[in-house]
């Protein structure tokens, strides 16, 4: 709201657009959390690995889609929203653009991030994972906003990148605990069947 009318509703779109297409990574990452435990509960290691780096990789493979399509045709997008015929819609419409290909890094981020840590609920690994999001997004990604959106005055696509910044960093810590945790629960189950 401190950056005016267009930005919010810039924003409303580029949340909307988001909204719609985080449901299917948020599926894969509730169906990783199932396979994974089901594996980890019967004591197969391995499956436990492949089903939580199939719903990342998934939910990776299937954002690179939609993200193609907000970088590159971010405009029509946000003109099935906002009346494009409308001459009063034009900057809401070029700022929503923008916002839409700085949330595209946003969407391929935390889509893995939330996949990476479905795969780690499967494998009862709660406590990390939250001290991980805490940290990225209120240590990380929300003083990074509030420098490049306010500081450095980039608006809308500052507060955007920074939240990318923290999903990011979100992702690449969940999918490096989740290798972790899995050659730890691999080498457990070797050494007790020796």
């Amino acid at each position: 709201g401190l950056l005016g009318v267009e930005a919010l509703a810039a924003h409303g779109v580029t949340a909307q657009c988001y909204a719609v297409i985080f449901m299917i990574p948020v599926g894969l990452a509730q169906a990783g959390a199932v396979r994974v435990g089901r594996a980890v509960g019967a004591g197969e290691t391995k499956g436990a690995a492949l089903s939580g780096w199939t719903a990342v990789a998934m939910a990776g493979i299937f954002t690179l889609i939609p993200v193609t399509a907000f970088w590159f045709a971010g405009r029509f997008i946000a003109s099935l929203i906002l009346d494009a015929s409308n001459p009063g819609n034009a900057d809401t419409l070029a700022l929503a653009s923008s916002l839409l290909a700085v949330a595209s890094f946003f969407m391929l981020a935390d889509s893995i991030q939330i996949t990476a840590r479905g795969a780690l609920q499967g494998m009862k690994d709660t406590a990390i994972p939250m001290v991980i999001a805490l940290a990225t997004s209120w240590g990380l990604g929300l003083p990074a906003a509030l420098i490049l959106g306010f500081e450095l005055h980039q608006g809308g696509q500052g507060i955007w990148a920074g939240l990318a910044i923290a999903m990011t960093a979100a992702s690449l810590l969940l999918v490096w605990r989740f290798r972790n945790q899995t050659r730890s629960l691999v080498a457990l189950n070797g050494a007790r069947s020796m």
